[in-house]
């Protein structure tokens, strides 16, 4: 998602070197968006690892029953968003750095 929404923010033939710190902050928070999509699964194996339950399939049932599935995903996406927004940014601001110097 981040390098898909990067490259379609540039204008043609614009590099990822070029892209503003705004570019960068946006493709990283949508890409913390996705956090989303597996927070089901991670339920599960946090259910699994506190010995709530013993197997995926007894995990499902009991989420699926008390309606858990996504309880507590606001939060998760409240920190998932900026911080990837930020680690990105970091990311991509060293990684430039480091090309300058090697």
């Amino acid at each position: 998602m981040y390098e898909s929404y990067l490259r379609w923010s540039l204008r043609p033939g614009q590099k990822k070197t070029h892209a503003s710190n705004q570019q960068i902050m946006t493709a990283g928070a949508l890409a913390g968006t996705y956090h989303l999509f597996v927070y089901p699964l991670d339920v599960i194996k946090t259910q699994i690892q506190s010995g709530l339950c013993q197997s995926f399939r007894e995990s499902m049932r009991l989420i699926w029953r008390k309606g858990l599935m996504f309880q507590g995903a606001t939060v998760t996406l409240m920190r998932s968003i900026p911080l990837n927004a930020v680690s990105f940014l970091i990311f991509e601001k060293l990684q430039e750095s480091m090309n300058r110097f090697f």
